[in-house]
This record gives C-alpha cells, sequence and structure tokens, in this order.
C-alpha cells in the first residue's frame, strides 16, 4: 500500500487523472471507454467558455455528435420537446455531465430513459457549465431556465461553492449558497408557483466510506478537508429547512459512499458507474415528486434513503 502511495504521489495531474480513470472501470471488470469524457480531457473538446456580461461565464454554442450539443448559453436537452414533463437541471461541470463518454451515457440521458419506465415522458434541459457557482446558476435560471416553462427545477450542486468562492472565508460559504438556494425558491414561487424546486446534493469524494489509493492521492491534492465536510453538513441542515411541501431534498452526497471500487477522479468527478447509480437514484426520486399526490402543507415522502440526516430527523 506504502509503495503504491508513493507511486502514485509521484504522478502529475493528467497521469493521476488517467490512472483514476481507468480504474473505476477496470477494478469492476468494465471495459474502458473508446473516449476519456464527453467533454475531452479537462474539457478540451467543449473549448474556451463564452463571456457573458452576467453570468461572466457560460460553455459555448457548440456541437460534437455523439458528445454533445450545446445551444444558448450551452443548454443540452434530451427528450421529446412535446413532453408533458419539463425538467431543468442547473449547476457545473457535475451536474453538465462532463465524465460521462457519450452523452448516451450521460446521467441525464439515463434519467429521462428512466422515468419512461415509470410512464413519464420528460423532456430534460441541463442549464449547466463548468465552474458555475449557484449564484450564477440563478441568474441562468432567470435569463433562460424559466422560458423553459419547467415543472420541476434540480439544483445538482453544492460542492463548487464550498471550493470556488475564494474571496469567501469557508464558513460564509455556505450561507451564500443556501441564500441562494432560498432566493431561487422565492423566486420560482412567484414567477413559476406550479413548479417543484428539488435540491440535490451532488456527490461528496470525501464522504466516500472507502477510498482506494488512487482516490486518497487525488483528494490529497486538494486542501481543507475539514472545512468541506463542516460546511457540507451545514447545506444539508439548511436545505431540509428550506424543503416543504413544493421543495424537496435529495441528497445524493453519499450515494456513492459505499462503492468499494475507485469510483472518483477527483475531489468533483465521477465517472460512468457514478453516473448509472446518480441517474437511477434521482430518477426514482424525481418519480415519486412526479406522481405523488400531496395533501396541502405535508413534507415531501420520498423514500428515506433518498434524503438527508437531517431531513430523515424532522
Amino acid at each position: 500500500m506504502i509503495a503504491t502511495l508513493q507511486l502514485l504521489r509521484g504522478l502529475t495531474g493528467d497521469e493521476l487523472y488517467m490512472a483514476a480513470w481507468r480504474a473505476t472501470y477496470l477494478e469492476r471488470g468494465l471495459p474502458l471507454p473508446k473516449k476519456v469524457s464527453r467533454s475531452g480531457f479537462w474539457g478540451r473538446l467543449i473549448g474556451d467558455k463564452t463571456k457573458h456580461p452576467l453570468l461572466t461565464w457560460h460553455e459555448p454554442q457548440k456541437t460534437v455528435p455523439g458528445m454533445f450539443t450545446m445551444s444558448e448559453l450551452g443548454l443540452q436537452q434530451v427528450g421529446p420537446e412535446s413532453a408533458r414533463v419539463q425538467i431543468l437541471i442547473l449547476g457545473g461541470s457535475v451536474a453538465w455531465g462532463a465524465a460521462a463518454s457519450s452523452e448516451d451515457r450521460s446521467y441525464f440521458t439515463q434519467l429521462q430513459r428512466r422515468l419512461v419506465t415509470y410512464d413519464i415522458v420528460s423532456r430534460v434541459s441541463v442549464l449547466a457549465c463548468g465552474g458555475w457557482v449557484s449564484s450564477q446558476e440563478f441568474i441562468a435560471l432567470t435569463l433562460k431556465g424559466m422560458s423553459l416553462a419547467p415543472d420541476v427545477v434540480v439544483f445538482f450542486d453544492g460542492l463548487n461553492d464550498l471550493t470556488q468562492l475564494n474571496w469567501l472565508p469557508h464558513e460564509e460559504r455556505g450561507r451564500y449558497y443556501l441564500e441562494t438556494m432560498a432566493l431561487a425558491k422565492r423566486t420560482l414561487a412567484k414567477q413559476r408557483p406550479s413548479a417543484k424546486v428539488v435540491y440535490a446534493l451532488q456527490p461528496l469524494s470525501l464522504r466516500k466510506r472507502y477510498k482506494t489509493p488512487v482516490e486518497r492521492v487525488a483528494l490529497e491534492r486538494y486542501p481543507d478537508h475539514a472545512a468541506i465536510l463542516q460546511q457540507y453538513l451545514r447545506l444539508q441542515k439548511g436545505l431540509g429547512e428550506l424543503a416543504n411541501e413544493n421543495a424537496y431534498l435529495v441528497d445524493l452526497a453519499d450515494v456513492l459512499g459505499d462503492e468499494r471500487a475507485s469510483t472518483f477522479t477527483d475531489i468533483w468527478h465521477f465517472t460512468e458507474p457514478g453516473e448509472d447509480i446518480v441517474a437511477t437514484t434521482l430518477a426514482d426520486a424525481l418519480a415519486v415528486i412526479l406522481t405523488q399526490r400531496m395533501r396541502a402543507g405535508a413534507r415531501p415522502a420520498i423514500p428515506e434513503r433518498h434524503l438527508d440526516p437531517a431531513a430523515r430527523a424532522q
């Protein structure tokens, strides 16, 4: 083990990423995809971000067949345009589906397909961009997302606010995120009152119970583990308090936590085995949200395994 760790610590960032990427498939006996990811190695297939006066940046309008089709503000969409249920997902590169090898293998394409097994035909729109934090997601919601007339708005995020808001002390980053989520909820209640809000905290590699050698070394390259873990608990508690009859907390923080094989390539991203689990878990929870008739004022009756500990206690 010590020799393995020392060897891994001697790798460059690119070499370590590739070692982790390969491990997530080979340790499960799965063949390696032909492409490392549909976004290209470290997003190189996507190319440069497009500057924007309000968003600061967004993904470019670009199509690479089989990998992605992005329209205005980097919007991706799967499922029939005429679908009865319109789902909007906002977030950063994880929500974009960066680590899948193709669009067909992305979590959101699988999500759309799995919902069909519940007799829910949906169109899934993904408005996400690498490096976005919650305030950029909110701006994207107001600039473009509302015009899509979403029935469900999913914020699939959390970690970027804790790792990218470097001008704020750690204890303020969680507050910043929660205030933005509360603002988004109020805005949707006014402008799209029929829409359901879903807070889907992204899987957190730091909470994985068994970290493989390559995951351990990958995480060593990111500081402030204790602060991130503490603030993630704050996010869970705060989002649980925001949940009501029209807002739901679907906690994905630990959804990959019991995986024994390598799953993450860095502190944020997970490859297709993880995308599969996320798609299944999110689809199961959304099916409950979309089909359950709730009495006024009732809390969302999502299966307990999809709720965070704070929500379970209420």
